[in-house]
Order: structure tokens, then sequence, then C-alpha cells
């Protein structure tokens, strides 16, 4: 028995719940394995991760991210590379945070609202839609949509069609109906600009299909052979004058923009500066601009449509950190705009509000002086101009309540009109240095009677009763004339 082989096969089907057992050659017997046989199977957690055969029955168990992740806070990639978010190999997606933190998008990003730090879009969805030709397709380098929605970080549609007249792009733009709700940049008419009768008109057409305001209209550029004087020159320069007055704040001479960029360290530059044509180191040709002058172009835009259309909502305190900065408020609409600085009058606050006809300006330092035409005022409000300009408080546009001005070494009388004035008062009184005349024929004084002859008084003062008219001939000295009516 001590050669009892220790193999042994079980060919019986053996339940989770049955005890088996196997002989020990030491010692002739049995030993008894576990009572039950356990069992495990993989799951998932819905939403985050999902788990096929996870008892493992039909083949090995697979795991899969599901289309849409939810309850996850946040995704980390790993150390050096950037976290990308992206439908197959070039469709939706962006870079959303690179190794040093910076943010690098790399695709149009697909929103139902766009939320970027604490500033949010007033749209529900956001998409520029940009229409024109050659320039806009992006002939000679990357065209200008690319780098503006990078800026933007928007997507941004590219309607350009090279060789396209306005008309041409009129008819594509109004037939897609679909992003007459976008804001919108038209750029036409650089194939057809001798007849600026016809891009004008289809211009005018574009923005009437559109179904927002939000859109913007650029000029016509010039090319290298049309320099000032040029008959070609002459019309462009004409026809986005006439633009400029009939869109205003929402039109944008970009050909004076491109020409305003020139390099003087390109004699080439220099010279097409000279001939107020955009510059030969942002073009890529005559007419059209390189990668360099598109970029140029989107940066303009850009201004035009983050700092006009699209107002932040800021909901901090912020620092505008630049060599003399300037902050320009521009209402373009029809209603009432407004800026605030501070909302109480504890505060130092300066404020212009024309809501309900409200303050239309405030200024609430407590201390201090302030200056108008001179940066160091030595009283409270010092009003300071080389120019002669004075002073004018009126009523209307016409009737003038209070005002001076100086012409010269001439002062021009002071003006007063409807008012009762109190100059000094009884502890100060008023001195005229020189003569006074008063160009009226009737002089009103205040009736008032002197005690006595005695009484106090400063040398040269009248006074009058019902019937005497009363002289101080000296300090405390008074004499007077009889009145009678005739």
């Amino acid at each position: 028995m001590s050669n009892r082989p220790k193999d042994f096969s079980v060919t019986a089907a053996v339940a989770a719940s049955d005890d088996f057992a196997i002989l020990d050659g030491a010692t002739n017997g049995t030993r008894k394995l576990a009572a039950a046989r356990l069992t495990r199977t993989l799951t998932g957690t819905a939403g985050q991760i999902e788990v096929a055969n996870g008892d493992g029955v039909a083949g090995n168990p697979t795991l899969s991210l599901p289309t849409a992740i939810t309850g996850v806070n946040s995704l980390t990639s790993a150390a050096g590379s950037n976290l990308s978010l992206r439908t197959g190999t070039s469709g939706l997606g962006m870079d959303l945070t690179s190794a040093t933190g910076a943010a690098a998008f790399g695709g149009p990003v697909s929103v139902a609202r766009l939320k970027v730090d604490s500033v949010e879009s007033a749209n529900a969805s956001l998409v520029l839609a940009c229409w024109g030709d050659s320039l806009t397709s992006g002939t000679g380098g990357t065209p200008f949509t690319a780098p503006l929605q990078d800026l933007l970080l928007l997507p941004v549609s590219n309607g350009g069609v090279a060789g396209e007249t306005s008309t041409q792009i009129r008819t594509r733009m109004v037939a897609a109906t679909d992003k007459r709700g976008n804001f919108t940049v038209i750029w036409a008419g650089r194939n057809n600009y001798a007849d600026p009768t016809t891009v004008k008109a289809d211009i005018a057409a574009m923005v009437a299909a559109l179904t927002t305001t939000r859109y913007i209209v650029l000029g016509v550029t010039n090319a290298s052979g049309e320099p000032s004087g040029n008959a070609g020159y002459v019309t462009i320069v004409a026809l986005n004058a006439d633009l400029a007055g009939i869109y205003g704040q929402k039109f944008i001479d970009i050909r004076s923009h491109l020409v305003s960029l020139w390099d003087p360290n390109v004699a080439q530059d220099v010279t097409d500066a000279g001939n107020d044509v955009p510059p030969s180191s942002l073009r890529s040709d005559s007419v059209h601009l390189n990668t360099a002058g598109y970029i140029a172009v989107a940066k303009r835009i850009y201004v035009a449509v983050n700092a006009s259309e699209f107002p932040a909502i800021i909901g901090s305190d912020f620092t505008i950190k630049k060599s003399a900065p300037t902050i320009t408020l521009a209402n373009t609409g029809a209603g009432l705009g407004s800026f605030a600085l501070a909302t109480t009058a504890a505060a130092g606050q300066f404020r212009i509000t024309e809501v309900g006809v409200a303050d239309r300006l405030v200024i609430g330092k407590t201390t201090g002086n302030i200056g108008i035409g001179t940066s160091v005022p030595l009283n409270r409000l010092v009003v300071s101009d080389t120019n002669y300009r004075g002073i004018e408080f009126a009523v209307g546009a016409t009737e003038t309540i209070f005002g001076f001005d100086r012409t010269g070494s001439v002062y021009l009388p002071i003006t007063l009109d409807g008012l009762t004035v109190t100059l000094g008062g009884a502890s100060h009184p008023t001195t005229v240095a020189g003569n006074l005349t008063v160009a009226g024929t009737v002089i009103h004084t205040l009736s008032a009677t002197p005690a006595s002859a005695g009484a106090a008084g400063v040398t040269g003062t009248l006074s009058w009763d019902a019937s005497y008219i009363y002289i101080c001939t000296a300090t405390n000295t008074w004499k007077r004339v009889a009145i009678a009516t005739w």
C-alpha cells in the first residue's frame, strides 16, 4: 500500500456544496479539503467602466469605457503629456491641460454653453461663420479662421471660396439657413470692387438674412499694384468709407489695419507704407496674405468680437497692468449704457449712470482735489486750460445761467441770468477791484435803515428806506438825504 501512486483523477462532477477527499499515502487515510467552493465575478460601475463576461464562463472578461463617462470629477494625464478628448482621429476634440498647466486646444470644441474661467458666454451656441473669397479660404497661407478659433476657443467655420464675387458669396451665405443665427464675419468685394453699388447691396442682403445682430463686415484690401492715387485705390477707399458709414462699430477697415503693420526694417514694407498698401511682409503675392497676415486679421477680429460683442462678467477684482492703459466703453446699441465704480457713498467712487435718468456723474472722494486740464489741482475743483476755454452752467441748449470765459488777457463778464446771488455775506464783504458798470436801467438793493448817524458802517455803503437815502461817508459815520414823490 505504501507504493500507491499519489496521482488521481476525478471523473464525476462535483457540486459547489459537495465535500471531497483524497487518499493520503502516509497514513492510508483521507484528508478533507475546504468544505465549499467560492466563485467571484468582475463587475463595473455605471457610467465609468463596463465589463463583459465578468464571470469568465464564456471566455476572458473584457473591460472598456462607456460612450459617456459620468460621475468623474477629474481626469489626469500621464506626466509630461496632454489630456486629449477626441472623436476619431480628426474630429471634434481638444487638448485640455499640458504638463506646464497651459491650455492647448487642438481642435474645434462643440459645446452647449462655453465657460472660460468665470466668464460665461451669452449665447447657448457660439459658432462663428466666416464668409468670403480666397482671402477667407486662406490662399497663400493658413486661413485666418484657424488662429481666430484658437484665440476665441470657439468653433469657427470657413465659408471662403476662391474667385467668388460678393454676389456669389451672398448666394451661398443666404442659402445656408443653419448658420443665419451664428456670429458672422463677412469679407466680400475684393473680386468685384469695381462695382461698389453691387458690393454694398450684396453685403446688405447678407446682413438682412441674419437672425442675429452679432456680425462684422471687413473692408476691401488693395493690391500692391493699386497704390495711393491709383483708380482702383480710390474706388476701394471710397467703398470702405461707405461701408464704415453704414455699419459703424460693426465695420473693420482691415485694409488700413494691415497697412499700419509695416516693418520699418523691411525695405519693401517701407515702400508699401508710402504707397498705402498692405506690406509685403504680410503678403504671399500682390493680393493674398501669408500666414502672418492672416494671423493679423484674426487678431483684429478677435479684438472686435471679444471686446465689443461679448462683454465679460467679472465676479472679482481685476487689475490692468500695462503702460498707459486705456479703457473704452462704447455703446453701439440703442439702449442706455452705464459705467459704475463702487455703489455706496461711503466708498471713494466715480460713477456715470443713466438708467432711468439717474446720476450721470458722481465723484465721491471725501478728501483730495479734482483737476480738469491739470494734474496738480490746488483746490477741490480746478479747471485749467491754455486755450482760453471757460466754464458754463446752462439750462437747455442755449440759456446760460452762469459762465465765464477768457480770450487773451481780456476777461469776459460773468453772466448771471435769473439767479439770486450772495457774494461774501455780512462777515466777508465783497470788493470789486476796478470799475463796475451795470448795463441795466434798474438797480435793486434791499431796504435798510441805519440805527443812528453813528451806527456801524463801512465807507461807501449805500442804504435806503421809505424816507431817506443813506450813505456812509466814513467809518461808522452816516449822512442822509430826504426823498419825496412828485
